[in-house]
């Protein structure tokens, strides 16, 4: 398999947890969208290490949040 078909082959959607409503929703890497319904398609299953960089705009400092067990952390 070239990293080309392997870049294909990979799931756009993943599966995420939001943070206040614990409601299990599905995020386009590609596109930013977000939906609650699981898309068709592959999606990638969120697991216990999963952790998403986010940007803090007061502070101006990337952070970092495991919306599996809530920790936050601003060192990865």
């Amino acid at each position: 398999m070239t990293k080309k078909e392997c870049r294909m082959s990979a799931p756009e959607w993943v599966e995420i947890v939001e943070p206040i409503t614990k409601v299990t929703m599905y995020a386009n890497l590609t596109t930013g969208e977000c939906v609650r319904e699981m898309p068709p398609g592959k999606v990638k299953k969120m697991d216990k290490n999963q952790w998403w960089e986010l940007f803090d705009h007061v502070n101006s400092r990337f952070y970092y949040y495991n919306a599996t067990s809530q920790r936050t952390e601003w060192h990865k």
